[in-house]
């Protein structure tokens, strides 16, 4: 009767450590999509040149905080992405 309990015990542990790991990349993933407004670049020409999408971000920390999951989403979508800020386009005081 012990060896039932003790497959469910790991089967509880298996399944918060899943939730430990997925629950905050989840957040962090929706963060990412969610406080950017994103700007699809369609080239005009299409020899050579590669589509882009920016996402602007309100704050340098937002900007730094995401660079990684941008190259992850460059690597998914085949398109370039550029992380730019308000600060960067003159907008401090402005929503876009």
């Amino acid at each position: 009767m012990a060896e039932p309990r003790k497959t469910f015990d790991w089967l509880l542990v298996l399944a918060l450590a899943a939730a430990l790991l997925l629950v905050p990349l989840a957040l962090f993933i929706g963060a990412y999509l969610l406080t950017a407004e994103a700007v699809l670049v369609e080239p005009l020409m299409a020899v050579g040149e590669e589509k882009v999408t920016y996402r602007v971000y309100d704050s340098p920390w937002e900007r730094r905080l995401y660079y990684p999951a941008a190259k992850v989403e460059s690597a998914l979508t085949g398109r370039q992405v550029r992380l730019i800020g308000n600060f960067d386009l003159g907008f401090e005081n402005f929503d876009l």
